[in-house]
């Protein structure tokens, strides 16, 4: 390695690779940390503890599609929950019409999220 990175005399430099490495270092250790902690999360809630049955209902006030670069095409909705009154935005199967009622048997985990199974 030392034949691709010669030994230098310049004190900037050497504080600049310094602080170049240090940067890059501590910003992959920081992705792998936070990838671990929303795995984590995202595990436990649907594994750990119980699980409560929620039947998710409302009327889809807003209703987009795009296409993923590999070809697939998704279908976003938005629309006010039923049980909670806030404004939702989920991935679905299939296209919906802005006024359609969009309903969902799901779960809430132990940290308060959502999933489906199916």
């Amino acid at each position: 390695m030392r034949q691709l990175n010669p030994k230098t005399n310049s004190k900037v430099k050497v504080v600049f690779q310094d602080l170049f490495t240090t940067v890059t270092l501590t910003g992959i250790v920081s992705a792998i940390l936070v990838g671990m902690t929303v795995s984590t999360i995202v595990t436990t809630n649907a594994y750990c503890g119980q699980s409560k049955d929620v039947l998710v209902v409302g009327t889809v006030v807003d209703y987009s599609e795009s296409t993923t670069k590999w070809g697939r095409l998704r279908h976003r909705i938005k629309f006010i929950s039923s049980y909670d009154k806030k404004l939702k935005d989920f991935e679905v199967y299939r296209k919906y019409e802005i006024g359609e009622e969009f309903k969902k048997d799901m779960k809430m985990g132990t940290w308060g999220q959502l999933y489906s199974i199916d």
